[in-house]
């Protein structure tokens, strides 16, 4: 499939808009053989990892880049 973002609108936050957006990404991944669906999300995001941790798994990876100069 690929990588793609999605964000839901401040004025939406807490309507549940979030969670039918992750629902809906894992269903159509399910219809495309995917085994799982993971994001990223920066660590300050509180209320979104409030929501990641009732409808997914944390993974324990972490991440690490290295900026390329130019």
């Amino acid at each position: 499939m690929g990588n793609s973002a999605a964000r839901v609108s401040m004025s939406s936050h807490g309507t549940g808009t979030g969670r039918a957006l992750i629902a809906n990404v894992v269903d159509t991944a399910a219809e495309y053989g995917a085994v799982y669906v993971h994001w990223l999300k920066h660590e300050t995001n509180a209320r979104a990892m409030r929501l990641y941790d009732e409808v997914a798994t944390r993974s324990g990876f972490v991440q690490y880049r290295v900026a390329i100069p130019g």
